[in-house]
């Protein structure tokens, strides 16, 4: 500890040393645990026997609940082999049931948890980062660290507990070097109040291995990491479609039919979306533009116990090119929600 305030300089050991006597001196209980973590080179799948792995944090007690400490994670991080100094208050007493996710203490009774957790379970859990828990995320159901399928086709939910509609989540599949789209959509039925469910979808172009991104967008267009999985595809690639393209409007929206881009030209389509948040006489109308400019309305068909509106549409797509899902307040002027082009 007396090494690491003179150099200023130290590795995790010589972080949970130093903050060890820091809380000694001021008459706290803080205790060393050591361990493994999952740190920056850490990719999901790898084993953590490799001494590159091995970690020390602090643990301590406040109002009898165990909680912890990792000042080297909470001080900053590893950028090109060059640390940079960032303040992260995740990693400052933090709950048992948050830090096992990336830390497993060589002493199972120090996890805190009951029942502790195997190395195999830990090297398993799904591969998340503090912006996770901050956001208010959480899986719907398991998912661990790799997502298989075999049938190019990727689909699960999210729960976000109070969130904060201004950090929207954003994901991409990195395939191939590419960057492969992910629908977000929030799912119709569930009270808001004990949190929003959304669906994320996307497909694989082709057989292989990726790997799936998700972010929440805390400044504009730009977020940090809140989750990571390894996909690995053992399908062809031939369900793989763009997904419809949707507009920034006004208000809360989800597609549910069709979610595609592209169409099949003199095919009869169901048009469904539904409307979020915003109370009945304040919905505008809403149309489907053709390419010849004909204009087809949508009528209401339903409205949820969640206080959402869904709207639908049964057409022919009778005319090639881009049809446009709009919406306007005056029958006058009209926006973009979404498009579609039919071949």
């Amino acid at each position: 500890a007396e090494e690491a305030l003179k150099r200023r300089k130290c590795v995790c050991d010589g972080f949970a040393e130093l903050f060890s006597e820091l809380a000694k001196n001021a008459g706290l209980k803080v205790w060393k645990v050591k361990g493994k973590a999952k740190g920056v080179h850490y990719i999901p799948g790898d084993s953590i026997d490799n001494k590159k792995y091995a970690h020390a944090w602090n643990c301590t007690t406040y109002k009898g609940e165990f909680l912890f400490i990792d000042s080297t994670w909470g001080a900053g991080h590893l950028t090109d082999k060059t640390f940079e100094k960032r303040f992260e208050p995740f990693y400052f007493l933090t709950r048992p049931t948050s830090f096992i996710f990336t830390h497993l203490p060589d002493d199972e009774k120090e996890q805190y948890l009951s029942p502790p957790l195997t190395k195999e379970e830990f090297l398993n859990l799904n591969n998340v980062k503090p912006p996770f828990f901050a956001a208010g995320m959480e899986f719907r159901e398991y998912i661990g660290h790799t997502i298989t399928t075999n049938d190019d086709l990727i689909d699960f939910e999210i729960t976000r507990y109070h969130p904060d509609e201004g950090q929207p989540l954003h994901a991409i599949l990195l395939w191939n070097g590419k960057e492969v789209d992910v629908m977000i959509q929030r799912v119709v039925g569930y009270d808001a109040s004990s949190g929003k469910v959304y669906r994320l979808q996307t497909a694989c172009p082709s057989r292989g291995e990726g790997k799936l991104e998700i972010y929440v967008m805390f400044e504009g267009n730009k977020g940090p990491l809140a989750a990571c999985f390894r996909v690995v595809n053992k399908g062809s690639g031939k369900n793989y479609s763009p997904f419809v393209k949707t507009f920034r409007v006004p208000f809360k929206f989800s597609i549910e039919k069709p979610t595609h881009l592209n169409l099949k030209y003199n095919k009869e389509y169901k048009f469904e979306f539904t409307i979020f948040d915003m109370k009945e006489e304040q919905h505008p109308e809403f149309s489907l533009f053709s390419p010849e400019k004909n204009i087809r309305k949508f009528h209401k068909i339903s409205k949820c116990q969640d206080g959402s509106f869904t709207y639908g549409l049964d057409t022919k797509v009778d005319q090639k090119g881009d049809w446009k899902l709009v919406f306007s307040s005056d029958g006058k002027h009209f926006d973009f929600i979404a498009q579609y082009h039919v071949d």
